[in-house]
């Protein structure tokens, strides 16, 4: 088993064979249409001749199971041929960066959101989804690239919540196609806004004799 963010499998088989006098060639198949020599070493020892066989691959596609296949032959048509499978896992993205606790306005409060993450395989897209702690939950759009062999991606959204003071823990979900997963949370408080008297006052001037004002 290997992880697909290092998809590279290096194998070393052992054979033996009672004469010590033949020669060997061994092909391996690594079960995604790629077929290698593998280098083989060995003696003579005290029940014949003691060999390896070794080879490496490095896998292009992720999450998947491939039937390696090892065909040794000697200078007389003898002949072998031994098998197993290689399973490659699918690795979770990663979160680079989300926000801080947010605050707005309770006349004003819609909260915007961005939240960056990563994943080491090139071939996994992803979707995001927000839940926003009142009871609400949407789809977020989410922009994905290669870069340098690495996926790179941001997921953005915005909600508008109630207008009255209070906290919400949001939490962002992002999956890839081949079900790897990482969430992450952070605190959206909304503040209470302080009344405001006005406009339109000005000093007055008024007579003693008549002290109301207006």
């Amino acid at each position: 088993t290997v992880l697909e963010c290092d998809p590279t499998v290096d194998i070393v088989v052992n054979f033996s064979d009672c004469a010590t006098t033949n020669s060997y060639a061994a092909v391996i198949d690594w079960g995604d249409g790629k077929r290698t020599q593998g280098a083989i070493l060995g003696r003579i020892g005290p029940s014949g001749f003691e060999g390896t066989i070794s080879g490496a691959h490095a896998y292009s596609e992720d999450n998947d199971i491939y039937t390696v296949t090892i065909t040794l032959a000697d200078n007389d048509n003898g002949e072998d041929i031994a098998a197993f499978n290689v399973i490659i896992n699918n690795e979770d993205p990663i979160i680079t960066d989300k926000p801080l606790d947010l605050f707005v306005s309770e006349c004003n409060p819609t909260a915007e959101i961005e939240v960056n993450f990563s994943d080491c395989s090139d071939l996994d897209r992803h979707t995001a989804r927000v839940n926003w702690g009142d009871g609400t939950e949407t789809e977020a759009d989410l922009v994905e690239l290669v870069v340098a062999g690495e996926t790179l991606g941001v997921v953005t959204d915005s909600h508008t919540y109630p207008a009255f003071d209070n906290t919400y823990i949001v939490t962002v979900l992002i999956v890839d196609d081949d079900e790897g997963s990482v969430s992450t949370s952070f605190a959206v408080t909304v503040e209470n806004d302080d009344p405001v008297i006005g406009p339109g006052l000005e000093d007055r001037t008024i007579s003693e004799c008549e002290p109301i004002l207006d």
